[in-house]
């Protein structure tokens, strides 16, 4: 891995080919003081959706694990690991957003999420961005 932009733009190692794969994740600067050092901005994912692809790549190796009978018990474990940091972002994200964070896995993976800031969203709790519900 290479970084290019800290915290936001990297150059990840490839296998099989020479391609470049750039991992970019939202960078934003406005309200400045909720972007401090943020001079620029460009669009970009966000670490939720990056856990959401390991969990369903992880989901696919451990059907393959399946059909070739090797049995691979740490696929499991991976899913949950995974799931509680994708649980932590998003409640940290509820806090943040004036709610109460007591998002499930479930909730996490699958939604629904802000059209805004794509972070969980339940009806009848708008985010302080809104002037109504997600």
């Amino acid at each position: 891995m290479q970084i290019l932009d800290p915290g936001h733009k990297y150059k990840l190692a490839t296998l099989d080919g020479d391609v470049d794969v750039i991992l970019t994740f939202v960078k934003r600067n406005k309200p400045p003081d909720k972007y401090p050092g943020n001079l620029d901005a460009y669009p970009g994912t966000t670490m939720q959706e990056g856990l959401r692809a390991y969990m369903d790549r992880t989901r696919y190796v451990q059907e393959q694990s399946r059909i070739t009978g090797i049995p691979c018990s740490e696929n499991e474990e991976l899913l949950h690991h995974l799931g509680c940091a994708l649980v932590c972002l998003e409640n940290r994200a509820a806090r943040l957003h004036g709610h109460t964070p007591d998002i499930t896995v479930e909730e996490a993976e699958y939604g629904p999420f802000c059209p805004v800031c794509g972070h969980v969203s339940r009806p009848g709790t708008p985010h302080k961005h809104l002037e109504k519900d997600c």
